[in-house]
């Protein structure tokens, strides 16, 4: 399934069924309509053979999407047509791509996770020598988890470049991640830009980038290869 995640030796729709599983055992839903034993049976004929309705995911997620704070990044001079809505894009998200948001939006709901976020976000934001990331994985409880890696080198505030034990993370994990935290109203970097794009293409990961908004908010973005973006919303800084 094209979007999600990249290098060979790895069924990429494994690692979304597993996280489905575990939604299963945590809320007793996976996806709108489908029990616990429909998203097991996956595993076992195949999502080609018995795939959730594309219709049921994009319904969630623009219903989840919604009402959120929106934030698109200045893309001026670079040419039209670029959006990061996903009605506008609904002729290119497939099935790995729906199912990947959607895990994306119940882990930026959780509390734990958001404030594992945001306690890294602000530690990004008060270190110059480079931007912040790592993978996101699905951890032993069920959940999604950050896994902060440290950058191969330190050369701007402007870029993460990726280790190599982020790349081996990643035959595992769902998400690459960075951030773009370089200063609390950072709404005019929000989402991935051209650097982002290239590392996409080449990698054919699946990846959330997260921006200040301000002080309490930080908006999420899911892209992958192709240039296809769609922004999730902003997630809210837990409170206390």
């Amino acid at each position: 399934l094209p979007g999600l995640v990249i290098q060979t030796g790895h069924r990429p729709a494994d690692r979304v069924i597993g996280a489905c599983e575990a939604r299963v055992h945590r809320r007793n839903v996976c996806l709108p309509g489908v029990d616990r034993a429909r998203v097991a049976s996956l595993g076992r004929l195949g999502v080609a053979a018995h795939r959730l309705e594309l219709r049921d995911l994009f319904a969630e997620l623009v219903e989840r999407t919604r009402n959120r704070r929106h934030a698109s990044p200045d893309f001026t001079g670079y040419g039209n047509g670029f959006t990061e809505n996903p009605v506008q894009q609904r002729e290119m998200l497939v099935w790995s791509d729906l199912a990947a948001m959607l895990l994306a939006l119940d882990a930026i709901a959780d509390e734990r996770f958001r404030r594992e976020l945001f306690a890294l976000a602000d530690r990004d934001l008060e270190d110059r020598t480079t931007e912040f990331g790592g993978v996101i994985a699905l951890g032993g409880d069920g959940r999604l988890a950050l896994r902060e890696f440290e950058p191969r080198s330190r050369t701007s505030d402007l870029r993460y470049e990726s280790p190599q034990a982020l790349f081996d993370a990643l035959y595992e994990g769902l998400f690459h991640f960075h951030l773009h935290a370089q200063k609390y109203g950072n709404t005019r970097y929000a989402g991935p830009h051209l650097g982002d794009f290239a590392f996409a293409d080449s990698t054919r990961a699946n990846a959330l980038v997260f921006t200040f908004l301000g002080t309490d908010e930080l908006g999420a973005d899911f892209y992958r290869h192709g240039r296809v973006v769609v922004d999730l919303g902003a997630a809210e800084r837990p409170e206390g």
